[in-house]
């Protein structure tokens, strides 16, 4: 009663007790709105949106996370970027910077890198990794 008083809950929801944590959950339609609480407080939301069969997407304020048959295949971490502002300049330009560079193409599916190279602004240097006993 609680839980369902303080945080305006609605008490259709069902609530599961286990090592001191509690969660309720509130069921509607195929989706299911989470709450886990710890020493009386919010300690994470979530909301779970039914795929189907034992797929679903769980969303929290920072991740998506997808979840087939109950593991998770991939996440998204949510970010909020902000525009590009212009910053005062540098009073002395710093002018040792080193590129670095790797090649690759896809082999079922991943990525296999084939060269790399690297320039410091005088010297440059490329290594193709068929000239190596091993590739890795």
């Amino acid at each position: 009663m609680f839980y369902i008083l303080k945080y305006n809950l609605d008490p259709k929801g069902h609530f599961f007790v286990n090592n001191g944590c509690i969660l309720y959950v509130k069921v509607n339609g195929n989706k299911h709105e989470g709450i886990l609480f710890k020493d009386k407080a919010i300690f994470y939301k979530f909301e779970d949106t039914l795929v189907e069969g034992n797929n679903f997407i769980r969303m929290t304020d920072k991740f998506t996370i997808f979840i087939d048959n109950f593991t998770i295949s991939h996440f998204e971490k949510l970010t909020v970027n902000k525009f590009i502002t212009s910053s005062k300049a540098n009073a002395k330009l710093n002018i040792n910077i080193v590129t670095f560079d790797i090649e690759t193409y896809v082999k079922d599916g991943t990525f296999v890198a084939y060269a790399c190279g690297w320039y410091d602004g005088e010297f440059i240097k490329t290594y193709y990794l068929s000239d190596f006993k091993s590739s890795y």
